[in-house]
């Protein structure tokens, strides 16, 4: 794909992903989908708060702790990451995303 239209399939996703939790705001599936495209570009200057956002708004959910752990490593933090990583896989042993990072 050429990098023009990488640009563009990349700002269409975060799009729809904004509109989606604006539409649906008791759903974490969207704040998941946005955090998982800003860890798919390594931009964890707009991951950080959607990972907090999802911690804050779904406690009972582990992948805010996930994007959090993500986030830190992208910010050069490894071992706030393999701090946040290990609450993670205490609470969800089975959380393989969690082991792929750690």
């Amino acid at each position: 794909m050429k990098r023009f239209q990488w640009i563009h399939a990349a700002a269409a996703a975060i799009a729809a992903a904004t509109d989606a939790a604006r539409i649906a705001p008791a759903s974490p599936a969207p704040l998941e989908q946005l955090a998982s495209i800003y860890s798919d570009l390594g931009d964890g200057a707009r991951l950080t708060p959607v990972a907090d956002e999802l911690i804050n708004r779904f406690p009972a959910r582990h992948e805010g702790r996930y994007y959090r752990a993500a986030a830190l490593f992208l910010a050069g933090r490894a071992a706030d990451a393999e701090r946040e990583l290990h609450t993670l896989l205490s609470a969800t042993p089975q959380h393989a995303s969690g082991h792929n990072l750690l």
